[in-house]
């Protein structure tokens, strides 16, 4: 009944009453009251039914000095130990020039398997979606708090555990089940996007891929047996609006998709580190920066759990820059809500819808691809044909140029010129191959023997050892000619084979360019 709006904060234990009595002098655990009731946070209404809510007078005064507490009076830790960021760490060059150090994958997925479930079932291999998931793998060791659970809602579960790894703020876990197609892209656009992300952020600003990874270039460093295939890697900036008193916030991270063979999905990404990766901001006008948030955890997983529907995990932490965990955290579950809220309508579809549009494109950009894979594949087939029609016009050329040079008969051939030795002279002898038909032995010309000479076979090696052996053809012309003929006709065939292949290949492309349209 108040006439200014009410701050209605939930005590979580004893630490977070010990903070309301440190802002809030006066603040006592009586102030609470058990009936339903109405918050207002950031222009943002919502109601609940809870058994016990602190409640507080909010004046515009009170606001602003919330608004305007000292990052001093605020736990907060700036990064994981170790680092996902190593100096002299692999780096890919970016599409607008610059190298990007990539994270550490194999840590960095560790720790997402260690919250994620879903994420666990992708990256190991198990049955998958929520039906698979136990309690004992749901905890997986951690001290995990359910905040909201009620599965008529498109947000069925919310989870968190308090100052994770030491860190400050909690960590985050939203489960949701949507119906529709699972598609991973959609989803990261809804974050990555600017025109998609203002549908349901009304606090962003801006978002910028400031440096897009070809993903292609990392399949060997991201190993795709292990995390499956990189569709999108890149550098990004986002900046939120100032509103009611808090200044603007600026993250720069990496973030990535992977795909699985099944339609599942996992979007991550990690704050790059601000001693390492500063350069890589974008230069803003003014000589003060906006206070850098972190996100030192972020994940959502998408896999089908039935005909026409997806199991979805969304697990976040971030660092928002001073804040505290208590006033922000109702901000990033109102938040993450209304993203799910938006998906829910997108994945829903009908006639006309976002969601049709979507799969038309996607189904416009398939055809082409296939067509110019076609096409590339008629080109390389042509130019094979090409080669090897070319090739067979040498051969033939060769084989009558060979026939040509037959006919030319030398009448005479000449020994080579043989020094003298003073010891003994050595002869010289001609040896004459003939075919088998023509004569059954070998014949050899022996100055000795004043002409032709049936060798025997213990003359033969003495001949070797101690004569200059010149071997001539003596094969008749219709012999030599007959053979060419032969490897001419062979050929012309292969050439004729060639072409004939080559116009069946283009007929066949031909028609299945008719068929596709």
């Amino acid at each position: 009944r108040h006439p200014v709006p009410q701050l209605y904060l939930k005590k979580a234990g004893q630490r977070d009453n010990d903070k309301l009595k440190q802002f809030f002098p006066g603040w006592t655990k009586s102030h609470r009251q058990p009936y339903p009731i109405r918050s207002y946070i950031y222009g943002i209404s919502h109601r609940t039914r809870v058994k016990s809510f602190p409640i507080m007078k909010f004046t515009p005064t009170v606001f602003f000095a919330i608004a305007a507490i000292p990052s001093s009076s605020v736990v907060v830790v700036d990064g994981f130990a170790p680092s996902l960021f190593q100096p002299a760490q692999r780096t890919v060059p970016a599409k607008t020039g610059h190298d990007i150090e990539l994270p550490d994958f194999d840590e960095m997925f560790s720790r997402i398997k260690n919250v994620s479930p879903l994420a666990r079932q992708l990256l190991d291999d198990l049955p998958r979606g929520f039906v698979n998931v136990s309690k004992e793998q749901s905890d997986w060791g951690m001290k995990w708090r359910t905040i909201e659970s009620n599965k008529k809602r498109a947000v069925h579960h919310i989870d968190k555990v308090d100052n994770y790894l030491g860190l400050g703020p909690p960590l985050l876990r939203f489960r949701a089940t949507l119906e529709g197609p699972c598609l991973g892209e959609p989803f990261a656009n809804f974050i990555m996007s600017l025109e998609e992300r203002e549908q349901w952020d009304d606090q962003i600003a801006e978002v910028n891929e400031l440096y897009p990874v070809d993903a292609s270039s990392v399949t060997d460093i991201l190993a795709e047996d292990k995390f499956g295939e990189s569709s999108q890697l890149g550098v990004g900036y986002c900046q939120t609006k100032s509103a009611f008193g808090i200044a603007p916030r600026e993250q720069l991270t990496c973030c990535g998709v992977q795909q699985f063979d099944d339609g599942s999905a996992i979007i991550w990404g990690t704050e790059m580190e601000e001693e390492l990766h500063d350069h890589l901001l974008p230069e803003l006008p003014g000589t003060k920066r906006p206070t850098r948030a972190k996100s030192h955890i972020f994940s959502t997983t998408l896999t089908p759990s039935g005909e026409n529907k997806f199991d979805v995990e969304y697990c976040l932490q971030m660092c928002t820059g001073g804040l505290p965990a208590f006033v922000t955290t109702p901000v990033m579950v109102n938040t993450v809500k209304n993203l799910f809220n938006y998906a829910k309508k997108f994945y829903a579809g009908g006639e006309g819808s976002e969601l049709e549009a979507y799969l038309a494109t996607k189904e416009a950009e398939r055809v082409h691809e296939q067509q110019e894979k076609a096409e590339q594949e008629q080109e390389r087939l042509l130019h094979l044909a090409t080669e090897a029609d070319a090739q067979a016009e040498k051969d033939i050329a060769a084989a009558t140029a060979a026939v040509v040079a037959t006919e030319i008969q030398p009448t005479e051939v000449e020994a080579p010129a043989i020094e003298i030795a003073e010891t003994a002279p050595v002869a010289t002898v001609v040896m004459v191959e003939q075919t088998e038909s023509e004569r059954p032995s070998a014949h050899v010309t022996v100055p000795e023997h004043d002409g032709p000479h049936i060798m025997e076979e213990s003359e033969h090696d003495r001949l070797i050892s101690t004569h200059t052996m010149v071997h001539i053809n003596d094969m008749p012309q219709s012999t030599i000619r007959r053979m060419a003929s032969k490897t001419v006709s062979k050929l012309a065939g292969a050439k004729s084979l060639v072409r004939s292949l080559r116009d069946r290949m283009a007929a066949e492309l031909a028609s299945r360019d008719i068929e596709m349209f």
